[in-house]
C-alpha cells in the first residue's frame, strides 16, 4: 500500500535553487508518498534571505506562513506577509520573497515542482523590458470565514474555512482550506475521483481507513489519500481536530 503518514523529521533537507539561507524539507511527492498532482514542502528561511524573484511556467504556487513575517510584492508593490497569511503565486506569475525574521512556511505546488529548472524561470533584463510585473496577480490571503462549509461526505461536527480555491483567485489545479472537526467528527468512506489530498494535522488526534487501510496519526503528522482511494476518518481523543487540507486535481 502506499504510505500514507509522513512525519517531517523522517524527510531529509535540501537546498532550492534560486533561494539563500533556506532548507526545505519535501514531504508531499512522488518519491515519499507516490503523489503526482501535488508537491507540498516545509521551509526554514533565516532572517534577511529568502527567494529570488522567478516564476514557475507550469504550476500554481500557495506559500502558508506557519512563524515569523516577509516581504513580498503584489502588483510590484511591497507588502508584509505574516504567521497566518497565505501568499498564492498564479501560473507563470513572478514572485519573490526576503524574511524580516526567521521563518517557518508550508509550500504547496500544483503540479509538481520537483526543482526541475525547466519549471523556474528566473526574472532577468528580458523579464523587466518584457513589463513583466513582480507579483503581479498574487494575493495574500487568510480563510475565508463568510465561507464556511461543511464538505460532502462529512457530518456536521466538521468546518472548513477556503484560503485558496477557483472562486476566490482562480486557482487551476489547487484548494487550500483550514478544517476543524468535533471530537468524534469526521467523514464517511468515500473517494474524490481525479484529486489527491493531504492534510496536515495542528493539533488533535484522526484515526481511520485509506483505500480499506486502518492509520492513526496526530499533531505533527501529514496524511495522504491518494488518487481515487476511497478514505474515511474521525477526530479522535478528546480535543477538537485542527488541520490545513489540500486538495489537488489534474
Amino acid at each position: 500500500m502506499t504510505r500514507v503518514v509522513i512525519r517531517p523529521q523522517d524527510v531529509s533537507a535540501y537546498s532550492p535553487a534560486n533561494h539563500t539561507g533556506t532548507s526545505n524539507q519535501r514531504i508531499i511527492s512522488r518519491a515519499t508518498v507516490g503523489a503526482r498532482h501535488v508537491e507540498a514542502l516545509i521551509g526554514t528561511i533565516a532572517a534577511g534571505q529568502g527567494a529570488h524573484a522567478h516564476a514557475h511556467p507550469t504550476l500554481e504556487q500557495a506559500s502558508l506562513f506557519l512563524q515569523g513575517e516577509g516581504v513580498g510584492e503584489i502588483e510590484g508593490r511591497e507588502v508584509t506577509i505574516k504567521a497566518g497569511e497565505l501568499l498564492f503565486n498564479p501560473m507563470g506569475k513572478f514572485h519573490r520573497l526576503v524574511t524580516k525574521t526567521p521563518v517557518r512556511v508550508l509550500v504547496v505546488y500544483a503540479p509538481p515542482y520537483a526543482e526541475n529548472p525547466n519549471a523556474a524561470e528566473v526574472y532577468d533584463e528580458r523579464s523587466q523590458a518584457a513589463g513583466k510585473i513582480i507579483g503581479e496577480d498574487s494575493h495574500i490571503l487568510l480563510p475565508r470565514e463568510d465561507k464556511r462549509f461543511t464538505p460532502s461526505h462529512h457530518d456536521a461536527g466538521t468546518v472548513c474555512r477556503p484560503i485558496v480555491n477557483q472562486e476566490l483567485v482562480g486557482a487551476r489545479f489547487m484548494e487550500v482550506f483550514r478544517q476543524e472537526s468535533a471530537p468524534g467528527s469526521g467523514a464517511e468512506a468515500h473517494a474524490l475521483p481525479g484529486t489527491e489530498r493531504f492534510m496536515v494535522i495542528e493539533k488533535g488526534q484522526l484515526s481511520g481507513q485509506i483505500a480499506g487501510e486502518p492509520f492513526s496519526a496526530q499533531a505533527g503528522d501529514w496524511v495522504f489519500v491518494p488518487q481515487g482511494s476511497s478514505f474515511g476518518y474521525a477526530a479522535a481523543g478528546t480535543e477538537p481536530l485542527h488541520a490545513i487540507v489540500v486538495h489537488a486535481h489534474a
